[in-house]
């Protein structure tokens, strides 16, 4: 079909009218043919067909905002019993195990073959994968190391969630860690500045009068476009599992009563303690209306992701039916205008569902971007077959024009990955839930970096778990051009014996703007516990750096009645809006089982690339020594404050000035030497002023740090405090 007949039959089409007007066409397009070396499987898709993509407009509603206040009365709540999730989350994992099963036993009938790798391991020399494959080609391993981290410091540790779902998300003055349920944040020194469990945090919708009760999954991004942070969580309804039964005695009449919502929060502002606005929407076509929109009684959000552009915020989960012999799956993507909600706006937005891959399969997991800068379209990755990738794209956002178009490219063959051996104990780490889906999409200046987990076998001694990294070049979409598709995984020549065989998975990506990729990933072995490691792939290659490792673990991973264990789900890396260069990273190392019976594992953070920057704030108002000063007279001025950032501070001053309360006319009236401060020093600081000229009056008492600009800073919006206390001038 050309352009003049892709115009003919829009022409043709009726817009409906409908609260958001949109009428979503679908593009499927495939771009593979003409790409040398590529692996293929069977006969190509169609160049270009165009099809109705099943849609319907849909609303987020709340706008509740929490006050700082309210805050901290949550964070002061103890953590709500919820109950146990484990039968349940196993019922689920049981049907998406059937379904995997299922679409593997497709691949195999089409004749899908895998090979095992040539070469090392990590960043060791590069060949060809695949028997059927060309030879791409030998890389030689780059000799210097992926570099150590910036800063580095433990956050949440041990919160007893299943899995730790790691998030994080950071603004020019704040870390945002979440895991599966509960959500803390730090200033960039690592002080833990609350922490709130996610029920509880999002409590204020008043979900518990519609029975929801059950949160999980929760996730979190930054928002460069708007200076915000973005907080993403499924809840559900207990009573639609009967805890006292195993999954596979439950009533499919209670199974059938469940109901799906997504809640999702965005910050006032940068600094998380300012408050939050609220919102809920259904996360399951049709929810609870049999019917609608190929909705059936039983059907169950899982795995929700979040992804942010210029335009919008993009929340996209799984749809799996959880009673027995109803096998009804979807993908649901919900996506609003970003502006309206972060102002405290309920907006109309639109959903996708029953999406299906150029193939015809449905769509498993549709994985959103992160968005950095301007681009065309807002973009989405999908896997299908053994060597597939679709990346949609979507344009017209909530117009008559709205358009998801889709394009596809070959890699070299997936391999599913198997759970991972742990030191100490045959209990082993859960690695296959997700298989090769991909786990995170990062877009900035016309490529996408894209991560999954896949396997191989590096030293053709046995398959072992590897981290799959890939790089597309999106600039000519629909034709996507591979280019980078790179495994890693085996063991480190640096800091592994020759002999260890080790797994590595759940990788996630960030790129700066010098285009670099970050890898932040697991790593398990019969030989140490569970640890934390990540490795760079710089733009210009020529192949990713040996990593490097950040945590180790001190024990195994335990949580009784669960095999395999289910540790990971996700790991996290964020760009630093600062310097847009230093990248972020967080995931789970385990603790000693002393410190939690359960769930024993923190949270270790880093930064990766820029240099360390201060950040000075004052901790409160400046206080006067005496509220009345006499002609002649001096009075003393104390102020206490605290270097935020995770590099030190030279010495600076901090101005002292009083605004007259009658006329607002503020005047500096000196400084106070402010001795240099070390990350995440807090000093009191203090200097005796004479009275002055100034005319008589009454006057605020009011302090800015760093007062003349001395020290780079991560803020200087943050360095002045509300006026203070009064001082009468006689």
């Amino acid at each position: 079909m050309n352009a003049t007949d892709l115009a003919r039959c829009r022409s043709r089409r009726r817009w409906r009218a409908l609260a958001v007007p949109a009428v979503a066409l679908l593009l499927a397009l495939s771009a593979d043919e003409g790409r040398g070396g590529a692996a293929s499987e069977g006969p190509e898709e169609p160049g270009l067909r165009l099809v109705d993509a099943a849609g319907t407009s849909t609303r987020a509603e709340g706008g509740v905002f929490v006050t700082p206040e309210k805050l901290r009365d949550l964070e002061a709540m103890p953590r709500p019993e919820s109950p146990s999730e484990d039968d349940a989350l196993e019922l689920g994992l049981e049907k998406e195990e059937e379904w995997r099963e299922s679409q593997a036993e497709a691949l195999q009938s089409r004749g899908a073959t895998k090979g095992a790798p040539r070469g090392g391991a990590e960043a060791g020399p590069l060949g060809a994968r695949d028997a059927d494959v060309p030879s791409k080609g030998t890389v030689v391993a780059p000799v210097v190391q992926t570099p150590a981290p910036v800063t580095a410091w433990p956050a949440i540790q041990a919160p007893g969630d299943i899995a730790a779902d790691t998030g994080i998300a950071v603004s020019h003055t704040h870390v945002v860690v979440t895991t599966r349920t509960t959500i803390a944040y730090y200033d960039k020194s690592g002080l833990k500045l609350g922490q709130v469990a996610t029920p509880t945090f999002f409590s204020p919708l008043g979900l518990g009068a519609q029975k929801i009760d059950t949160y999980f999954d929760t996730r979190s991004l930054y928002d460069s476009y708007r200076n915000r942070f973005w907080i993403a969580a499924l809840a559900w309804n207990s009573e639609s599992y009967d805890f006292g039964k195993p999954a596979d005695q439950q009533n499919p009449a209670v199974l059938k009563k469940r109901r799906n919502k997504c809640v999702m929060a965005v910050s006032k502002t940068g600094d998380p303690r300012d408050g939050w606005y609220l919102y809920v929407w259904d996360s399951a076509p049709g929810d609870g209306q049999p019917g609608l929109f190929g909705n059936q009684a039983g059907d169950s959000a899982d795995y929700p992701m979040i992804g942010v552009d210029a335009f919008g915020i993009y929340q996209v989960n799984m749809v799996t039916n959880v009673v027995p012999g109803i096998n009804h799956r979807t993908t649901q993507v919900s996506f609003f205008p970003a502006a309206k909600l972060a102002a405290g706006q309920a907006a109309s937005g639109w959903l996708f569902y029953d999406l299906k891959n150029p193939d015809g399969s449905p769509v498993s997991v549709l994985q959103p971007a992160v968005h950095h800068g301007t681009s065309p379209r807002t973009w989405f990755v999908s896997r299908y077959g053994s060597n597939k990738v679709a990346v949609w794209g979507l344009s017209g956002h909530l117009t008559p024009a709205q358009q998801l178009a889709v394009g596809s490219t070959t890699l070299h063959l997936f391999d599913d990955p198997s759970d991972a051996p742990q030191y100490g104990t045959v209990e082993r780490i859960q690695m296959t839930n997700l298989l090769t889906e991909p786990l995170k999409v990062v877009y900035r200046l016309g490529r996408l970096y894209v991560t999954f987990n896949d396997a191989a076998d590096f030293f053709a001694d046995g398959k072992l778990d590897a981290c799959r990294f890939t790089r597309l070049n999106v600039g000519a979409f629909p034709i996507v051009v591979t280019e980078v598709d790179r495994w890693f995984g085996g063991r480190s020549d640096i800091y592994d014996s020759p002999i260890m065989r080790v797994h590595y998975g759940f990788p996630a990506v960030e790129v700066g703007k010098n285009g670099d990729a970050v890898i932040v990933y697991g790593r398990m072995s019969k030989w140490f516990y569970p640890q934390v490691a990540y490795s760079v792939y710089p733009l210009a290659g020529p192949d990713i750096q040996p990593s490097r490792r950040l945590a180790e673990g001190q024990d195994r991973y335990v949580w009784p009645g669960l095999e395999p264990l289910p540790l990971y789900d996700l790991n996290a890396a964020t760009v630093d809006p600062f310097d847009d260069t230093a990248v972020w990273v967080a995931a789970p190392a385990t603790i000693w089982r002393s410190l939690a019976a359960q769930g024993n594992f923190v949270v270790q953070v880093a930064k990766v690339f820029g240099t360390k920057v201060a950040d000075l704030v004052p901790l409160a108002e400046p206080w006067p020594s005496t509220t009345s000063v006499p002609a002649g007279g001096t009075y003393k001025v104390t102020v206490d404050l605290r270097n935020q950032g995770d590099g030190p501070a030279p010495a600076s001053k901090v101005g002292v000035y009083l605004t007259n309360t009658s006329t607002n006319v503020v005047t500096l009236v000196g400084y106070i030497p402010t001795p240099a401060t070390a990350s995440g020093q807090t000093r009191t600081v203090n200097a005796t002023f004479k009275r002055g000229t100034l005319p008589k009056g009454s006057y605020k008492l009011r302090a800015t740090v760093d007062a003349t600009n001395t020290v780079l800073e991560y803020s200087g919006a943050n360095n002045s405090v509300a006026a203070g206390g009064t001082i009468t001038l006689k």
